[in-house]
């Protein structure tokens, strides 16, 4: 057994190390991390070339950022600025390409290279919600959130509008178109939406709204028909077929065309199936089509 006082010594022993070893780590913890000396501009404008190459994005990201950090009225920065947007988009960081383009743009307003700008912040805007599920799940872009299609068609426009004659300006309006049509088919399917909800008007709205301005898409015919089904569903025969004779002579392969009639049962009118035609699983009585 142990004697008392000795126990008493060897904790008083065992307290005073703990104490200093705590009092160590703190001050390790403390102590300022010692920093990466600064290099010059053209040491990290080299380093950023050679990352670009070597398409290590984030490496490029942090040399040109320092040039901006330490050198922000350098002989680099303009350009250093330009690849920091380049960088940003093919890493995937769409919202700070975004952001840098647009610093771009209030900064230098007079740079040759500012339809670049313009561009990339269009591109950037419509790619931000590209992430991994929405690349490999199957999903439509006008079934998505519609804000970055509007955004990036704004951009596109203000790069055309700004800068007509501009190596991008071609591109810019193939993409416009592109973007163009999943703004019709978006305002489409809210259409169809409310269609089945039984928001007649509000359906009408939409199409008549896709034919108002976006009249060379490939929603046109749909937007027709959509008009002339939700005045079917409210009864008013009259205005159904004047939507139905503009569809018929516009477009008379429309899908649901069939010798110049809309294929279309009114909901009212599938509901209302038989007790017989439910009991023999749709073999016999009113199937409601």
């Amino acid at each position: 057994m142990i004697p008392q006082p000795f126990t008493v010594y060897l904790t008083k022993i065992l307290r005073s190390l703990v104490l200093c070893c705590m009092l160590a780590l703190s001050a390790c913890s403390s102590s300022p991390k010692k920093e990466a000396p600064v290099r010059s501009e053209q040491a990290y404008y080299s380093s950023a070339q050679a990352a670009l190459k070597a398409k290590n994005y984030f490496l490029a990201v942090e040399h040109l950022r320092n040039i901006e950090t330490h050198y922000p009225f350098g002989k680099y920065t303009a350009q250093a600025q330009l690849d920091l947007i380049y960088s940003h988009f093919q890493s995937g960081s769409y919202q700070s390409a975004t952001a840098t383009a647009n610093r771009f743009i209030d900064q230098h307003p007079k740079h040759p290279q500012l339809d670049y700008a313009y561009y990339m912040s269009a591109l950037a805007s419509y790619d931000v919600d590209r992430g991994f599920l929405t690349r490999v799940l199957p999903t439509s872009p006008a079934q998505r959130s519609i804000k970055p299609v509007v955004d990036a068609f704004q951009a596109f426009k203000r790069l055309v509008s700004r800068f007509p004659d501009s190596e991008y300006a071609a591109d810019a309006q193939q993409r416009m178109i592109y973007l163009r049509n999943i703004l019709a088919e978006h305002e489409l399917q809210v259409g169809q939406y409310y269609l089945t909800r039984g928001a007649h008007i509000a359906a009408i709205n939409r199409g008549q709204y896709v034919l108002q301005h976006f009249p060379n898409s490939p929603s046109v015919p749909e937007a027709i028909a959509l008009s002339a089904k939700a005045y079917l569903e409210m009864q008013m025969p009259e205005q159904a077929e004047q939507q139905l004779a503009v569809l018929r002579s516009a477009y008379p392969d429309y899908k649901e065309l069939k010798n110049g009639k809309l294929k279309y049962v009114q909901l009212a009118q599938k509901q209302q199936r038989s007790w017989l035609n439910i009991l023999t699983f749709g073999l016999v009585g009113n199937a409601g089509q």
